[in-house]
């Protein structure tokens, strides 16, 4: 998510309706709890006609390959699928969105969770100003409870998040990402948790572009024993509107495609 919308004429202070691309830069981290939990990253992002490009431009606190620093994914609206690029090797990945959703479908026979007593609720706060972009400012309160249970292990918990956000109506950008780039549109597999990003969802509203968002999530089991608070944030550093290259969008010619992902994805 980034700035750097140039302002042509005066009426480009109303709705931005992006019939080019949008490109933007953020910086993410979270804070407390387990310290393997520990990461803060920056991302460069690209998004045009539905298609995404992300950047891994610098990452601390993580092993993931997939996001290793330099690395970029590629999500591609018209094949639903997620390329995951590695420039050093000159070699990606490909990841088929539909092999995904079963995989965490297939998931929930092992992994049962449920969700129970869920409250949603949204505050509304003073608008702000973000990077000069006008902003609803809000913050969404959402309690539940959650039962988790693998094999014969099970699990009780109870979560509490408040969620702030600075998000700009200023900046439409929701025909340029990709669905699977939505957090609407985001899909866990499991019913009870997508039912509560639903209801998370319809209480934020179409508030725009998302630039700053902070949320503090604490978790405290049944027993009320063992408490843990963690601070993540995600703030847009700088945003532009413009038509952007078809090519950022592509793997590069020449590039190896790497098979391991077939047997965990399918063809």
């Amino acid at each position: 998510m980034k700035r750097c919308l140039v302002l042509f004429l005066v009426f480009l202070f109303s709705v931005v309706s992006l019939s080019g691309g949008i490109e933007w830069t953020a910086k993410s981290s979270s804070q407390g709890g387990k310290k393997e939990s520990n990461f803060s990253l920056v991302m460069h992002m690209y998004a045009q006609g539905g298609n995404v490009r992300q950047v891994f431009e610098e990452m601390k606190g993580s092993e993931n390959p997939l996001m290793a620093k330099g690395g970029y994914w590629i999500y591609r609206s018209d094949e639903n699928k997620l390329y995951s690029v590695n420039p050093e090797n000159k070699s990606y990945m490909e990841i088929p969105i539909d092999s995904l959703m079963k995989l965490t479908g297939s998931m929930g026979k092992l992994v049962k969770m449920k969700v129970s007593n869920p409250v949603v609720k949204r505050e509304g706060l003073s608008p702000e100003s973000v990077m000069g972009y006008p902003c609803e400012h809000f913050r969404l309160f959402m309690d539940y409870e959650m039962e988790v249970k693998i094999a014969f292990i099970k699990s009780k918990s109870l979560t509490k998040q408040v969620r702030e956000i600075w998000s700009s109506p200023k900046i439409n950008a929701a025909s340029e990402i990709g669905a699977p780039f939505k957090s609407k549109d985001m899909k866990t597999g499991f019913e009870d948790m997508d039912r509560l990003v639903e209801a998370e969802m319809k209480a934020q509203g179409e508030a725009g572009f998302p630039l700053k968002v902070v949320t503090t999530t604490t978790t405290t089991d049944t027993k009320g024993k063992k408490s843990e608070t963690t601070v993540s944030t995600m703030e847009v550093t700088s945003l532009s509107v413009k038509k952007l290259p078809e090519t950022l969008f592509e793997v590069p010619a020449g590039y190896t495609k790497e098979e391991g992902a077939q047997g965990l994805f399918g063809k």
